[in-house]
């Protein structure tokens, strides 16, 4: 049974995920997040104690994220752009080195990385949380070319969802919409994504893991 290991996992889209995983009996689940297993806020290198109490994983799911709204002259905006590439950045790719770090030479495994297609569809007053999704993206397929050179028996993939059913922080983008009276989200299929769709994506890669798609960023546009 191979170990899975899911950031952000205390709601939304990191629960959903880690519920998936675990409902198909063919991963032992590690939650990282609030309320969760291992909390990211008191120890940026958690792998090192999940692989103490577990193994090495072999699935990272890198879920967790923050927004914040603002325009740009508004105060303190500086600061929330550093928590927010803390968070949404600079935390995937600590959670990456050090997998790499506690994996021994030949070990398989594979690392799903959670963007957004706001990094190609921004929201105006969320230019910080946009331009990590976009980091996300351009990470995913830098280290992509690492691994095809370095590491080939793994993987990578980045998964870019619209705004999501029945998460915090669609209703966080919706009501920062309406407050500023801007419409909400256009897209063809006339409503919100539903999770599932990104949870089967992700069932679907560690499973499959295909070879030509690692580096590569699967976007659900929607009919944008």
């Amino acid at each position: 049974m191979k170990l899975a290991v899911v950031t952000g996992a205390g709601s939304g889209l990191g629960k959903a995920i880690a519920e998936d995983l675990e409902t198909i009996g063919c991963y032992e689940v590690v939650t990282v997040g609030h309320g969760c297993e291992f909390n990211l806020d008191t120890n940026e290198d958690w792998i090192d104690d999940v692989k103490a109490e577990y193994r090495t994983p072999d699935i990272l799911v890198n879920n967790a994220g923050i927004i914040r709204f603002g325009w740009i002259e508004d105060d303190a905006k500086l600061h929330d752009f550093e928590d927010t590439f803390k968070t949404n950045v600079f935390a995937y790719y600590n959670a990456i080195r050090n997998l790499k770090r506690c994996s021994n030479t030949n070990q398989t495994y594979t690392v799903i990385n959670i963007s957004s297609m706001s990094h190609r569809i921004p929201y105006s007053r969320s230019t910080a949380y946009c331009s990590s999704k976009a980091a996300i993206v351009a990470m995913t397929a830098s280290l992509g070319r690492q691994f095809f050179i370095r590491w080939p028996q793994c993987r990578i993939y980045c998964l870019a969802p619209q705004l999501l059913e029945g998460t915090k922080m669609t209703e966080q983008v919706l009501a920062d919409m309406k407050a500023t009276g801007r419409p909400g989200p256009q897209n063809a299929v006339g409503h919100l994504q539903y999770r599932s769709d990104v949870s089967d994506t992700v069932l679907w890669l560690c499973k499959s893991r295909p070879e030509y798609l690692s580096g590569s960023t699967i976007e659900f546009p929607g009919g944008v």
